[in-house]
This record gives C-alpha cells, structure tokens and sequence, in this order.
C-alpha cells in the first residue's frame, strides 16, 4: 500500500493529491483513524486503490480548516461537525496541537453502540449493482448485502475503509425521494446497533464498521402487507422517541426534586446551627453580665453602703 503524507497533498494540485486529500479529512471528521503522540494513520481511496495517510502535527488545525473551505468540502455533515469541534478546542485549549486535537475528538466521539440512546437506524441499499455521479464522487461501492446475510444477520463494511453509513429516523423520513433511490436504492434495512462495536454519529448520520438487521424492506415493489409493517415499524419507533423524552422529563423532575429535599435539609441544617449559636450567645451574654454583677456591680453597690 502506497504511503502519502497529508502536508504534501497542500503544495501538488492534481486530481490525486485533491481526491486523497478530501477522502482524508472525511476520514479524519468520522474518527477512522489510528492516533499516537506523534502522528495519525488513516487509508484513504482514490479510484479503487488504497493509500495510507500520514498526519502530524506539522499541519495545524488552522491549516486544516483553510483547505477545508478551500476544497470545498465544509457542508459535508461529518466535516461541518469537525471543523466546529476543531475550533472550540482551540479555543479551550492551550495546547492545540492536531495531535491533541485528533484524540480528543476521537475520545469523545467515537463510543460503543451500548453508549448511544438510539439504538435502531435506517439504511437505504439496493440488490444489484448502481451506477451514478453521485455515488462516484463519494467514492461509494456496492456490497451485495443480501449475500453478506446469507450467513447471518450482520452486514459490514467489506473493505474496512470508509465504514457502513446508516440514518436516524428523523432523517429517514426526508429521504423518500428519487435522489435517495438512484444513489442508494428501493430496498431499506432497520438496523440496530451493536454494544462492543464503536460507532460515531454527526447527529444525521451514524458510521461503523457492522449492523444487525432487525428487518428489510423492499420499497421498490412492495407487498401490501410489508407497508403495513413498515408504517407499524415507524409508529413504534415514533412512540419510543415520545417514551424516551418523557423518561427525560421524568428524569429531571427527580433530579430536581432530589435537588430540592437536599436543600431544604440543608436550610433545616443551617437553622439547628443558627438556633444552637443564638442560644450559645444568650449563654455568653449571660455569663458576661453574672460576671459584671459579681465583680463590679455588687462590690460597687457596696461601696456606697459603708
């Protein structure tokens, strides 16, 4: 495998150096990469050969950013995501080296599916082979899933590069349109995601190597039968979403009321406190004047008597 490094794919403009160049900051912005204290290794394709990528920290993050927009892929998801992230480490951070960028984001971004309260998405695919400008530009290659599931129920990423792109309901429901078909098929998979396998998410799209499918659809000639249970599929799965933020709201109002028992115990608390110390004062108080009476007031009174 031949190996690049990502600052001289700055200085050479040719159709390579470009294409390798934005595979790898798309790379870089869904945490496929290997990171050490001194340099970051990712595989990157271009025309359906494969290239290590070597960064380190002598590109800086600004640099990064600067091609970003230059290269024009900034409203890429996943990137747009990244480059927001970049920007708040350097603001919170001293030490903003791309190195400690990198590990951050990866550490915080890049979890087990049993650490993601969503656990079902959405996957478009199609059973034979397509062809489209689309898909060529993102470097996009068919997998025969229906094959991958003839041993199982797991669909993964046969060239473990780029990695298995899935959506959330949210999203699913703006993707019935042609655009989505002629890139990515008719049939639609409902996936669920796995607790050791590592995922990450840009809040539209999740990315991991291995799925496993719950249920498929083909939308392209459906059976009466298979739309019903793909409506029933989306109502339950709307129903979920409403139980799970009523389960938040629920949350909230015992943390608070929890909060609220806490202080007022606390107030109790403070008042015992205040109480103990007004009556230790009283004590005081009364002892100063025992004392005035007994040697000053007294003998004074006395003084005046003989």
């Amino acid at each position: 495998m031949e190996q690049v490094i990502l600052k001289d794919l700055f200085q050479q403009r040719d159709d390579r150096s470009t294409s390798l160049f934005k595979y790898a900051i798309k790379q870089l912005s869904r945490c496929r990469f290997s990171c050490t204290e001194e340099r970051c290794e990712l595989i990157a394709l271009y025309k359906e050969e494969k290239y290590r990528v070597i960064v380190t920290n002598e590109v800086s993050l600004q640099e990064i950013r600067e091609r970003i927009f230059l290269f024009s892929i900034n409203d890429e998801p996943s990137v747009k995501y990244f480059i927001e992230a970049m920007m708040l480490f350097i603001i919170e951070n001293s030490e903003n080296t791309l190195m400690s960028a990198l590990k951050k984001y990866k550490n915080k971004n890049y979890m087990p599916g049993k650490k993601y309260n969503d656990k079902y998405y959405y996957k478009f695919y199609s059973k034979t082979p397509l062809k489209s400008s689309l898909r060529d530009s993102y470097n996009a290659k068919w997998i025969d899933y229906e094959k991958q599931l003839e041993n199982g129920n797991i669909i993964f990423d046969e060239l473990g590069v780029a990695g298995l792109f899935a959506m959330s309901g949210d999203t699913l429901f703006k993707a019935f349109n042609e655009v989505v078909k002629e890139c990515y098929g008719g049939s639609l998979f409902i996936l669920r995601l796995l607790d050791d396998q590592e995922y990450f998410c840009d809040g539209k799209e999740i990315i991991g190597e291995r799925f496993e499918v719950i249920k498929k659809y083909d939308l392209e000639n459906p059976k009466i039968n298979e739309i019903g249970d793909f409506v029933k599929e989306m109502i339950k799965e709307n129903t979920r979403k409403h139980e799970l933020l009523l389960a938040e709201k629920d949350n909230k109002i015992n943390e608070l009321n929890h909060a609220l028992s806490e202080l007022r115990e606390e107030n109790t608390a403070l008042f015992k406190i205040a109480y103990r110390i007004r009556s230790q004062r009283n004590i005081i108080i009364g002892l100063v004047l025992l004392v005035l009476l007994m040697f000053y007031i007294i003998p004074t009174i006395l003084q005046l008597f003989l």
